[in-house]
């Protein structure tokens, strides 16, 4: 089953320039997370993936660290 893909988590990796960079951003800021999981996001659910969604936990902390990187993110960016 290959159902369509959200494209939230990907908007928003983009928006920080990557998943290694809002890795990087995330961990610095004391959040501690692997590259590799950012990429998770995107995944299908078959492939162990969120369906291109961005766990709930974690949006509010991208959304609370984004001003401090200069990265400008908007309701858009999280629409799933």
């Amino acid at each position: 089953m290959n159902e369509t893909l959200s494209p939230q988590a990907s908007r928003v990796i983009a928006a920080f320039g990557g998943a290694a960079q809002l890795a990087r951003f995330l961990t610095a800021s004391g959040y501690p997370i692997r590259r590799e999981t950012i990429y998770r996001w995107t995944y299908p659910p078959e492939q162990d993936g969120r369906g291109g969604l961005i766990p709930r936990r974690w949006i509010p902390i991208i959304k609370a660290i984004a001003p401090k990187f200069g990265v400008v993110l908007t309701p858009r960016h999280f629409e799933e």
